[in-house]
């Protein structure tokens, strides 16, 4: 994490700002300076104060803290998933190796280290992750009164794993103790990709009373058309579920339909992804 008080200088001398023009009831322009140079802290409050001043989000001034970079657990997830849509298993092999090396003795370490090995073992179909590491997960998300980002990756990263009643469980706990962040862009995104994952499980799974329950999630959360992507993949699911409830061979047109539009975007890795789970709800049904 970069020097704050110098991300802070850069931000208000990019726009012009002096100390004086920053400067509140909550924090003089000397606390400032001292903030800037590096001889100082301040407090969450006051740095509140200055930001809304700025027109800066908090999201969006440790993002620049972090060298433009996330978060290290969520860069590792985002790394986790793309190998695995890309059936990429000696990239997770190396991954793997290169968490488990590492002297760090967190929880984050466990968790992530269960994480590649369950991609593993979808991909390679060798059954690798214990019930206790399964149980571990669950027992960590139970744990956690008030679900953040990294709650949401990993649940929708780990959903496979459990039995239908415990995704059902979990996932109105999800929905539970993430509303106090329902108006956050990040978490609208992360919530709509566990419900998708949700849902698309249900169907595959056979289970439409879950499936009902997900759409109508989903429904609410209403995509507009600048969600193009999203509206797209909830349309491919939801032909899938449709099929389920009236086996009417349109419903397998739409789902072409939406994997057409994929290949037109040379969105490949997504094509792949989607026709093999159409595979699966087909010879599922």
């Amino acid at each position: 994490m970069k020097n704050l008080g110098q991300i802070l200088k850069k931000i208000r001398e990019a726009k012009g700002l002096s100390l004086y023009n920053i400067a509140n009831d909550e924090i003089s322009t000397s606390q400032l300076s001292r903030f800037e140079n590096g001889y100082t802290d301040i407090t969450l409050s006051k740095l509140l104060s200055v930001l809304k001043t700025l027109d800066v989000s908090l999201e969006e001034f440790m993002y620049l803290g972090r060298g433009f970079h996330k978060m290290s657990n969520f860069e590792v997830i985002d790394k986790i998933n793309n190998y695995f849509y890309k059936n990429n298993s000696p990239a997770l092999r190396r991954l793997l190796i290169n968490c488990i090396e590492k002297e760090e003795e967190k929880l984050s370490k466990k968790l992530t280290i269960i994480l590649i090995k369950l991609k593993l073992q979808e991909i390679e179909k060798d059954n690798i992750v214990t019930s206790e590491e399964i149980d571990f997960i669950s027992d960590y998300l139970f744990s956690i009164d008030i679900w953040g980002e990294y709650e949401l990756e990993l649940f929708s990263s780990t959903m496979e794993i459990f039995c239908q009643s415990s995704v059902m469980i979990l996932t109105k706990e999800m929905v539970r103790r993430t509303d106090f962040y329902k108006h956050l862009p990040t978490h609208r995104r992360l919530i709509t990709s566990m419900l998708f994952n949700a849902f698309s499980l249900s169907v595959e799974r056979n289970n439409i009373v879950d499936a009902s329950y997900y759409r109508e999630q989903l429904v609410q959360l209403f995509f507009d058309e600048t969600e193009l992507y999203e509206r797209l993949v909830f349309h491919l699911i939801d032909s899938c579920y449709n099929f389920k409830m009236t086996n009417e061979l349109s419903n397998i047109l739409e789902m072409r339909k939406c994997i057409g539009f994929l290949k037109t975007l040379e969105s490949m890795s997504l094509v792949d992804r989607w026709e093999k789970y159409i595979e699966r709800v087909l010879n599922s049904n």
